[in-house]
């Protein structure tokens, strides 16, 4: 059996830290199930993101553990916060490019895609414009909903 590593870079605004946290929490849970079978899912939550170490920037730092992930989870409610956004962009380009992140994930909380309003709702015509592929931008209104959009991607 090949062992795989599957790094997962998840990223919002504060406002939905808590979803973020939690995600983080199930891939966690994920990965004790799935290391039997030896695949390893680790989450990389910004927070845990020291830029003081190598002397660099924050955001500089952000980067450097996209760029050691093969997904990137993005998560958006009712703002786009600047950093959040700078993520994204900096994901997409990458996986444009053929770079890691390979597969980057958009996800709205809302119930429909016509509640989205103001800089959030340019931000989903923007991607829709992009022709990402369907699955990739989705939309949750629970934690239950967000847990299966992560597992059937």
């Amino acid at each position: 059996m090949e062992n795989r590593t599957i790094k997962i870079f998840i990223s919002s605004s504060c406002e939905l830290s808590a979803e973020r946290k939690a995600l983080a929490e199930f891939a966690t849970e994920v990965n004790n199930i799935w290391c039997d079978k030896g695949i390893k899912v680790i989450p990389v939550e910004w927070e845990f993101v020291d830029p003081g170490l190598n002397g660099g920037s924050k955001q500089e730092e952000y980067y450097q553990k996209i760029d050691e992930c093969v997904r990137c989870v993005v998560m958006f409610a009712t703002k786009v916060g600047k950093y959040t956004k700078e993520e994204l962009d900096y994901a997409l380009q990458r996986a444009k490019e053929g770079k890691d992140p390979k597969r980057v994930d958009v996800l709205f909380k809302c119930d429909d895609f016509e509640q989205l309003e103001g800089k959030v709702k340019r931000l989903h015509k923007r991607l829709m414009r992009k022709q990402m592929f369907p699955e990739q931008i989705n939309n949750f209104n629970t934690f239950e909903s967000l847990k299966l959009k992560f597992l059937t991607y």
